[in-house]
């Protein structure tokens, strides 16, 4: 992220960066100051500015992003703030007003790449063409791996004045890039994307299906394998959590939003053990009345 921030910057000769409410993109100081969570992000500032932070998902706000915006950072589903999808329209919405006045498109896909959501990156689901994508986690294979991507002539400002812009300790490390390589293969051999859209859409019907008339289950929402189950309050759901875990199931709240339970199974995970887990959680949410 902080590469992709340090490009915008310096490909644009802009200063200004858009971001959204909700929006989570890391903890180091840039990604801090694009952050749509003010209690992650009040601790250290002053950070990165100007920053102009609009709605999730609100088209009709789009307006103020204009010719002072190096770039606009987005995550095409929001994980941290309980996995919020946002509506059909938003995502071209954005790409087209940034195409207006001339700002970078950033998708964060650290959470939702590499066939999470059903596509390979979520963005796909729209065919929205970002300038810069930023991914990580499923990247590396269970390796440490980040990477940004952009087309090459938006990256050869990286080279000049000076050259080596940027640059990392660990960039490059030759055990992770193989970890990572292998993955890869893996995922589009197995299809794992396709998988996960099947896969996830029946797993959601069937958390519907076992959840249903429980008054403390507001909503079970998601996109292929990433799944936001909202729960009535912070109370709630911890308790769910620690009865679900006292059966042999690990799952947790997220960072920003404690009443929301996200769900995010490996996507090759047994159709079998899904079904088992959605049973799991509807008896754990049972006893507790």
């Amino acid at each position: 992220m902080e590469g992709a921030l340090k490009l915008a910057r310096k490909a644009t000769g802009r200063n200004g960066f858009v971001a959204f409410e909700g929006g989570y993109h890391g903890d180091t100081m840039g990604a801090l100051s694009v952050s749509g969570i003010e209690k992650y992000r009040a601790p250290f500032e002053p950070l990165l500015h100007p920053v102009t932070v609009l709605p999730f998902g609100d088209a009709s706000a789009l307006g103020a992003i204009d010719d002072s915006v190096a770039a606009v950072v987005v995550e095409p589903v929001q994980g941290e703030a309980g996995v919020r999808v946002p509506p059909p329209a938003f995502l071209p919405a954005l790409e087209k007003r940034c195409r207006q006045v001339g700002a970078l498109l950033i998708t964060d896909e650290v959470m939702t790449g590499f066939g999470r959501t059903g596509r390979m990156f979520a963005v796909d689901r729209w065919q929205v063409i970002p300038d810069i994508i930023v991914m990580a986690k499923a990247l590396g294979g269970g390796y440490p791996l980040g990477a940004l991507a952009a087309a090459r002539g938006l990256l050869k400002v990286f080279t000049e004045h000076p050259p080596l812009s940027h640059i990392t300790t660990f960039g490059g490390h030759p055990v992770s890039c193989a970890a990572g390589r292998a993955a890869l293969r893996v995922i589009l051999r197995d299809r794992l994307a396709e998988r996960a859209d099947q896969v996830g859409a029946r797993f959601r019907e069937q958390l519907s299906e076992a959840l249903q008339g429980m008054p403390a289950v507001r909503d079970v929402r998601g996109l292929g394998l990433l799944i936001g189950i909202e729960l009535e309050n912070a109370e709630v759901a911890r308790k769910f959590v620690e009865r679900s875990r006292a059966r042999g199931l690990l799952i947790g709240w997220t960072l920003a939003q404690d009443h929301i339970v996200r769900l995010c199974p490996p996507l090759n995970a047994p159709e079998e053990l899904l079904n088992e887990a959605a049973l799991t959680m509807s008896a754990a949410l049972r006893a507790q009345g």
